[in-house]
């Protein structure tokens, strides 16, 4: 009988101590966090052809998500820089990446005011920009998959 006791107040500790770990701390109290750092690799028909670093923060402004990284053949895409910001709530504000396509500059800049999202798009010096109605939930650029990490953290929160 002594071991059953001696296993319930462990696992009574341990469920205290997961359940403090998980408790959310509260709002006034969030520092802005360290960085949730990933490295991605790119997958196409099985075969390695590219990489992304990636982080995440958390600040009292909301969420940034940072990337670099590289697609090979038949991408052909440098990632020089990636910046993705939301809010506290995760909604889209704005959109910068910095890039090289087919040894092409490619800058693409993303701003979302309510329901009004705007894109400056410059490739190879020629400059295009869009305006649109939006109710953006997240903002998921092609060929650049940090983006998902905003997806992976809503899914994790939306859980909670």
């Amino acid at each position: 009988m002594r071991s059953t006791h001696c296993i319930r107040a462990l696992l009574g500790v341990a469920l205290a101590t997961i359940a403090a770990i998980a408790a959310p701390a509260p709002a006034a109290a969030q520092q802005p966090s360290s960085p949730a750092e990933s490295t991605l690799s790119i997958f196409l028909r099985g075969a390695l052809i590219g990489s992304e670093q990636s982080s995440v923060v958390r600040s009292a402004g909301g969420w940034t998500i940072t990337s670099s990284g590289r697609l090979n053949a038949p991408f052909d895409i440098v990632t020089r820089s990636f910046q993705a910001r939301y809010d506290a709530n995760w909604k889209p504000l704005e959109l910068t990446i910095d890039s090289v396509s087919r040894g092409l500059p490619f800058t693409v800049h993303t701003t979302v005011d309510g329901a009004t999202m705007k894109t400056d798009v410059v490739t190879n010096g020629q400059s295009n920009t869009v305006t649109a109605m939006t109710d953006a939930e997240v903002l998921l650029p092609n060929l650049f998959f940090a983006a998902f990490e905003a997806v992976s953290s809503r899914l994790r929160t939306a859980a909670t």
